[in-house]
């Protein structure tokens, strides 16, 4: 679908491909700042700003649209500051107030004092990616489309900026006491960041608009945060991502014959989506399957402790045996109850007679009873030190014995120095 692509066609989708990686680059420094909000206020609060640039200098210069829409950014981001740490307002709310109330200026504005000036609401609100090869510029003897070349240039002060202070935003962004301490201004660390954000912003207009261009912001870097933790990675996943909305986005605009700036950010969503599934270490999937394989875990430790208990009351006297109706009915029928118990037989841990008795073997003996073993030292330690009632010992050392390891159990067994437990029990 793409091969067969026109000129101006190439040129949306390269618009909004460095549109994406330039909005990706701060986005993903607001988000791990928890910042989020300050994005998508920013993107509103700056309207006023650039419509009065408009007003003032009666053209679309980019000079005068990112300096007012900078000004903008950096009064909403001052003004919220102000406010919460003035009055009882928390940050959010403060933010709130303030981006709402300089959006609504800067509608009042845009409708009643910029009607003459060639300024179209829908542009700003929503983005008009498709119209942007017809607005050129010349640059190297070449005629560019205006808005793929500054976004080109917000891109590079973007990288510039993250690759000459790498060190600075790292560290204020994941522990700002430290970063003071340490002698960064952290101050004027957030501030250069919103300054960033708001040019990258202004500079978005035309390809996503001031509402999506928060999706830009932030989807993608909150998709690569899914993907990885190592913070220059992240940067790079979050910016490829971006760059592959762009491609996205324009293939479902052209297909389903809609807005290219809309598409981009459904692209993101359902990309987003799709990770916060199949993400390898923080995706939904994964966190299953790690709580089932701990269950299964847990189950197996059960079904030894059981079987080792039973083996005490009775000792092996097989007439009277346990069998896997008492296990089921003690641990539930589930599937991985069922995968436990076999899998205990299959490891040579369990054997199951033809009648149906299960019995430890001399390997499960041994597994058993270092289970059982952590969980009366546990008990006797819970005793000694928290002085805890009998019959509150049980549960909170059912829960731990089995993340007791052997140096643990150890060292248990050196401070306790006992062969009872505090039901009189033998300690295997």
């Amino acid at each position: 679908m793409l091969v067969n692509l026109s000129v101006d066609e190439l040129w949306v989708i390269a618009t909004c491909a460095v549109c994406g990686a330039a909005c990706a680059i701060p986005g993903v420094f607001l988000m791990l700042r928890r910042s989020a909000l300050l994005g998508d206020a920013i993107s509103h609060a700056i309207l006023p700003g650039i419509t009065v640039a408009f007003m003032i200098s009666g053209e679309r210069s980019p000079i005068f649209m990112l300096l007012g829409a900078a000004l903008a950014g950096l009064l909403t981001a001052l003004l919220s500051s102000l406010l919460s740490q003035s009055t009882i307002l928390k940050k959010d709310a403060a933010l709130g107030i303030v981006f709402t109330t300089m959006f609504a200026i800067g509608v009042l504005l845009l409708t009643w004092g910029a009607r003459n000036v060639d300024l179209d609401p829908g542009c700003v609100l929503y983005g008009l990616a498709e119209l942007t090869p017809f607005d050129t510029t010349e640059l190297f003897s070449m005629l560019l489309p205006r808005s793929f070349v500054w976004l080109s240039i917000i891109l590079l002060i973007n990288i510039a900026l993250v690759s000459i202070f790498f060190k600075e935003l790292k560290i204020s962004s994941f522990d700002p006491v430290l970063a003071s301490a340490l002698g960064f201004n952290t101050t004027l660390i957030h501030y250069v960041l919103i300054t960033s954000v708001t040019i990258t912003a202004v500079a978005s207009f035309e390809a996503v608009g001031s509402i999506l261009v928060i999706s830009m912001l932030i989807t993608p870097a909150a998709t690569a945060y899914l993907l990885t933790d190592r913070l220059g990675l992240l940067i790079f996943i979050a910016a490829a991502l971006g760059i592959v909305a762009a491609f996205g986005g324009y293939a479902g605009a052209l297909t389903l014959n809609t807005s290219v700036a809309g598409m981009m950010s459904v692209v993101s969503g359902v990309i987003f989506a799709i990770s916060l599934v199949v993400a390898p270490r923080h995706g939904l999937a994964q966190r299953v399957i790690t709580r089932a394989m701990l269950r299964y875990r847990i189950l197996r430790d059960d079904i030894l402790g059981m079987l080792y208990r039973w083996h005490e009351v009775v000792g092996r006297d097989h007439s009277n045996p346990l069998t896997h109706r008492e296990i089921y009915q003690a641990l539930g029928r589930s599937i991985l109850t069922r995968l436990a118990l076999r899998s205990l037989i299959r490891r040579g841990e369990v054997v199951r007679a033809l009648n149906a008795p299960l019995h430890l073997t001399e390997r499960g003996m041994l597994e058993a009873q270092a289970l059982v073993r952590s969980h009366r030292l546990w008990e006797s330690y819970l005793a000694k030190h928290l002085g805890l009632a009998l019959d509150h010992l049980h549960i909170p050392s059912e829960r731990t014995e089995h993340f007791i390891g052997l140096a643990l159990t150890r060292e248990l067994e050196k401070e306790l120095a006992t062969k009872l437990d505090p039901h009189g029990k033998v300690i295997p």
